[in-house]
């Protein structure tokens, strides 16, 4: 019988996350919960690489966070990268710093692979629905989307949509503009006029969606189990796109519910939500805790 902690690491391209568990217990009495806002993909649209500033950050977060996870009984750690690492010519040097400091192999996965497991860690905690269900997962740098009914996934796939190129290519006033923002949407729309439509349950999984479920709460302690299976449906969400547009950044900072360090970029975070919704012509989203993180230390170590 396996004894001690598991940890399972996503360093994405705005944060970085941990869940530390134990296969005795699970998923369901984690020892830790941590989320670092670092923005690892920062100007890697613009300059092809990982900056030295961003990485620095980033290493700060992973050194932390296995610090904490060695201090709660650690013995094993997964980490995987994702869009971030996967276009960044200079990624294979932040690997390497992290093995060098951490003690730990980054797996760089594609986003196919980043897709199977979101799909695994929503249906481990929403449950198996024989109805189709369609999950999506807003990234820095990409969004994921699975197809799926029961344990079966029908179709996966990820677009190089996310909330720091967003941001960064649409985002330039404090507050933003109206105009900014019709610029937004119109490029979201074009992004993602192919995603199709259909029957069956939307759900969101991932920081960004959590924020608005937290924002739509005034949650300012983290509650997971008041997000699982929380429904936002589309009035509430473009009632919050309009408070992100209308407040200058200190004020979205300030906001009950939302971590400051996701005010940045939550604007965009919205919109890639609402655009999902409206295009997929679904009326309600239903969240989910789980993420990345939670469906590979499932798909290590089970439970």
């Amino acid at each position: 019988m396996m004894t001690g902690a598991r940890a399972a690491y996503d360093i994405g391209s705005n944060s970085v996350k941990l869940v530390l568990a134990s296969p005795e217990t699970g998923l369901d009495a984690p020892f830790l919960e941590e989320i670092r806002i670092c923005g690892l993909g920062r100007e890697l649209a613009e300059t092809g690489r990982l900056s030295d500033a961003a990485m620095a950050r980033t290493l700060d977060a992973m050194v932390e966070l296995s610090a904490m996870a060695e201090r709660r009984g650690a013995v094993e750690s997964v980490a995987v990268g994702t869009m971030a690492m996967r276009s960044a010519a200079n990624a294979g040097e932040f690997i390497g710093r992290v093995r060098e400091l951490c003690g730990f192999e980054i797996q760089v996965i594609p986003g196919e692979e980043e897709a199977r497991l979101s799909y695994l860690a929503a249906t481990s905690s929403l449950g198996v629905s024989a109805e189709p269900r369609m999950l999506f997962d807003i990234g820095g740098g990409s969004t994921e989307f699975i197809l799926g009914r029961g344990e079966l996934i029908e179709r996966r796939f990820s677009l190089d949509v996310g909330c720091i190129r967003l941001t960064e290519d649409h985002q330039k006033s404090d507050p933003p503009t109206p105009g900014e923002l019709a610029s937004m949407r119109s490029a979201l729309e074009a992004e993602l006029a192919d995603l199709p439509a259909g029957e069956g349950e939307l759900v969101g999984i991932g920081g960004t969606v959590s924020s608005l479920g937290t924002v739509h709460l005034e949650m300012d302690t983290w509650e997971p189990g008041r997000i699982q299976g929380l429904t936002l449906d589309q009035d509430e969400v473009e009632r919050q796109v309009e408070l992100f547009r209308r407040l200058p950044l200190a004020e979205r900072a300030a906001l009950p519910g939302l971590h400051p360090d996701r005010a940045p970029v939550i604007l965009a975070g919205a919109a890639i939500v609402l655009t999902v919704m409206r295009l997929r012509g679904g009326r309600i989203l239903t969240l989910s805790d789980r993420a990345l993180r939670h469906g590979l230390w499932l798909d290590r170590w089970g439970g």
